[in-house]
């Protein structure tokens, strides 16, 4: 192993001699002045990591800097790790080709550019987990993913975290049948959310903060008992929700969007904990939607269209899935709605003895739920 830390320990290949290199097995680089090492000889090499590193002042050469040709064709590296050091640039197109053992690809905090085309990871079969994080990738690119970028049938964990230069439509997918894991947010990709159908055991989706547009498919997306979470947060997302169902879905995160119609019905969401949906369009609700869901603990559906009309049906049911499994600690926030207010709650008609819609929001307050309301009552 090699480690270097606020040292100067090389400046390119030359500084590791022959020998060195046929027993090199890992090598470590933190926060010094030290150019990307050409390891492409490096033939017992298995990690290269490189964190918070700076160009060497004064002897700025860009090639050196440069991960372009510094990896070729190394047949025992497994995992690259180049972490917050802005110095390091090149293009991504072809810096990670021919990679046969290459399994843990993680670019954050860096200046590599570029885009993904068909065979910028020709040659790295076994690639599983690849992280782009804040990277200035996509530069001056129309369309950040090329056709079939992801040969490899290996990926299990894609993130491309906060790369705001990122433009086009979302990668093709379709023979990633073992990905688990997908985060593309904070970008500019647009086009619609597909069904990935064929990613079975995909446990993660999230698409946060980007520019996708158009509705929820309805044969799916929406009914997967692998996945865990859905976050869609901040988006331009319209038209109705579909019915939401899956045994292992426990986050669904859509705040930020277009949707319209009534919230679809969540009672085949049996492990659900958090639902929102605030900053939508959303005028009705769907009855039974939350009264069977025993492990909810926050739904959020402010600022919405909410009328008068759906209060009492709500209440109703938050109060059948308070009888149904007892606790406390939830909250339901219902503030900024279209007529349902608190005062539309407590004189809809029931009354306020007990089974009126008033006593059921008491109950549920007594018992620690917070349900908060915009009052609607007027000072006389």
């Amino acid at each position: 192993k090699a480690y270097g830390s606020n040292i100067p320990l090389f400046e390119d290949s030359s500084a590791i001699s022959a020998e060195v290199k046929q027993t090199l097995k890992e090598i470590y680089l933190f926060r010094q002045d030290v150019n990307v090492i050409n390891v492409s000889g490096c033939s017992a090499l298995t990690r290269y990591t490189q964190q918070y590193c700076r160009p060497i002042a004064g002897n700025y050469i860009p090639e050196h800097l440069s991960v372009v040709s510094k990896f070729s064709a190394n047949q025992s590296l497994r995992t690259i790790d180049l972490i917050e050091s802005d110095g390091i640039v090149g293009d991504i197109n072809t810096a990670f080709q021919n990679l046969p053992e290459l399994q843990y690809l993680y670019l954050r905090g860096t200046s590599v550019t570029g885009s993904l085309v068909t065979d910028s990871f020709t040659g790295t079969e076994k690639l599983s987990v690849l992280t782009l994080d804040g990277t200035k990738i996509g530069v001056g690119a129309d369309q950040f993913f090329g056709n079939a970028c992801f040969q490899n049938t290996n990926l299990t964990n894609l993130q491309l975290l906060n790369v705001s230069n990122v433009k086009g439509s979302l990668p093709v997918l379709t023979t990633q049948e073992r990905l688990k894991q997908l985060y593309i947010t904070g970008s500019k990709i647009t086009g619609g959310i597909p069904t990935f159908q064929e990613n079975q055991v995909l446990s993660i989706i999230n698409l946060s903060n980007n520019n996708l547009t158009g509705a929820l498919p309805e044969i799916g997306f929406t009914q997967r008992n692998a996945t865990t979470q859905i976050i869609l947060s901040n988006n331009a997302l319209s038209s109705a929700i579909p019915a939401l169902s899956g045994s292992g879905l426990k986050i669904v995160r859509i705040d930020g969007n277009d949707f319209t119609g009534n919230l679809p019905s969540l009672a085949l969401c049996a492990n659900l904990v958090e639902f929102d949906a605030k900053d939508n369009k959303l005028s009705g609700y769907t009855v039974g939607s939350l009264a069977t869901n025993e492990k909810i603990q926050s739904v959020n559906l402010s600022n919405n269209n909410l009328t008068e009309v759906s209060g009492p049906a709500i209440i109703n049911d938050l109060y059948e899935n308070y009888i149904l499994k007892p606790r406390k600690g939830v909250n339901i926030q219902l503030t900024e709605q279209s007529g349902l207010t608190e005062y539309s709650i407590v004189n809809d008609g029931t009354g306020s003895g007990e089974g009126s819609t008033e006593f059921k929001l008491m109950v549920l307050r007594s018992n620690n739920w917070t349900i908060s309301l915009d009052s609607g009552f007027t000072e006389e």
